[in-house]
């Protein structure tokens, strides 16, 4: 059975840099240099994946719009931000779970996970 909960969820970004030899100008920092979150895991390897993070008040997607004010990427230039906001994240009901956060860094996917216990 499946149910939500409410996490406020803080991302704190210091001397980001976007290293690529690709054409960034298009890019958004609020797009390119934030954690994936990445959906809830039970003590016991089950998951859901998905959150939702946009379209309500309070939402981490609009304090992450505030925060990054719309900048666009340059390649090698240095990103600071700070953003705090809600996320819905659903749940297994019953059992221990985690809401899942995977870096943009995915060349060691095993190793890209990281767990933060919902109470």
């Amino acid at each position: 059975m499946i149910e939500y909960k409410l996490a406020k969820v803080k991302i704190v970004l210091k001397n980001g840099k976007l290293i690529s030899d690709d054409n960034h100008e298009n890019t958004y920092v609020s797009v390119a240099l934030i954690p994936e979150l990445w959906g809830s895991k039970t003590s016991d390897g089950n998951s859901i994946i998905g959150v939702t993070d946009y379209g309500f008040t309070g939402s981490l997607d609009d304090a992450l719009d505030q925060a990054t004010d719309g900048k666009k990427l340059l390649s090698g230039q240095t990103y600071n931000y700070t953003a705090e906001g809600l996320v819905i994240v659903p749940v297994t009901k019953g059992s221990t779970n985690y809401l899942t956060i995977q870096l943009n860094n995915k060349d060691d996917y095993d190793n890209s996970f990281f767990y933060f216990n919902l109470q």
